[in-house]
């Protein structure tokens, strides 16, 4: 995934067409180079979907924000503006991480599978849930 003016045109079209109010994303600061172009991804396509004066198709549109959801890859602190409870959904989250079985090293799993359900609880005790 790369942050490339034709990526940027082919999702500011998407953008267009659909009309989405939000555009939920990764933050842009993390350690994989895809979450990096992803998160500046959306907010580089919200600017281009509302130029009046270029080749996207669709009429010109500008969402309202975009939303980052914080991914888990370096220990960053952030503030963040909204924490979203999870907790009754933490057993679905735990299965849905396990079908990337070719995400992890051997023997691995389970570390990191944790490593993800801590930091949600962190965010979650922050926030008083």
């Amino acid at each position: 995934l790369e942050e490339t003016i034709e990526n940027r045109k082919t999702i500011a079209a998407v953008l267009r067409e659909f009309k989405p109010e939000y555009i939920f994303a990764p933050y842009p600061v993390d350690a994989h180079p895809d979450h990096i172009a992803a998160g500046n991804l959306a907010e580089s396509s919200r600017f281009y979907s509302k130029l009046t004066k270029s080749d996207i198709p669709g009429e010109p549109y500008f969402p309202r924000r975009v939303i980052y959801y914080f991914p888990v890859h370096i220990r960053l602190r952030i503030e963040p503006s909204y924490v979203f409870d999870v907790s009754a959904h933490l057993e679905t989250k735990r299965k849905a991480i396990e079908c990337y079985e070719s995400q992890f090293r051997a023997g691995k799993k389970e570390h990191i599978i944790e490593s993800v359900l801590n930091e949600n609880r962190y965010w979650g005790f922050q926030a008083g849930v």
